[in-house]
């Protein structure tokens, strides 16, 4: 009997799905756990690179910031012949918000040292300081430095005069 071919598909079709046996579609139990185990291995693996840049870019974000303040303070200081005394007043305290680091501004004088404070012992803290010195001929020179701490430490820079010469201790300079 000859029967249309709409109908021949709709009984293959119907034949070839009844059966349950080696040409069943879908996947076993065995290969399911497979596609999962590499699934595991390669996030295991790719997990720490992830997280280790995060890291870095909030590091970054944060030396970032403590050298635009840095340059917020020469611009301040030229200003108001002074150095500014809080991040607020620099303009910044909305960094304060963001809760990876806490800034602040410690100034006395002649010098000012911003820090960059992690909140996390995995990032490194740290510091700009800005300051006058003298050059040979007795003019006042406004200068800056960046410093990078250890981990879940900011630095602590100290200025050491030394006649007309200015060093620092305490600064793992940038």
């Amino acid at each position: 009997m000859v029967c249309n071919p709409r109908q021949r598909i709709d009984q293959l079709l119907r034949m070839r799905w009844s059966h349950r046996g080696a040409n069943a579609p879908g996947f076993t139990l065995l290969e399911l756990l497979v596609v999962m185990m590499i699934f595991t291995i390669l996030s295991s693996l790719a997990l720490p690179v992830f997280l280790n840049q995060v890291v870095r870019a909030r590091q970054t974000k944060a030396l970032n910031a403590v050298g635009v303040m840095n340059r917020a303070q020469h611009s301040f200081f030229y200003e108001h012949s002074n150095f500014a005394t809080s991040i607020a007043e620099l303009g910044f305290g909305h960094l304060n918000t963001d809760g990876t680091y806490q800034y602040q501004v410690q100034s006395s004088g002649q010098s000012t040292i911003i820090l960059a404070i992690p909140t996390d012992p995995n990032l490194r803290g740290y510091a700009g300081l800005a300051y006058l010195s003298r050059d040979s001929q007795g003019n006042t020179i406004l200068s800056s430095l960046l410093c990078e701490g250890d981990l879940g430490d900011a630095p602590s820079p100290v200025l050491v005069s030394q006649g007309n010469q200015i060093t620092t201790s305490g600064c793992n300079r940038l």
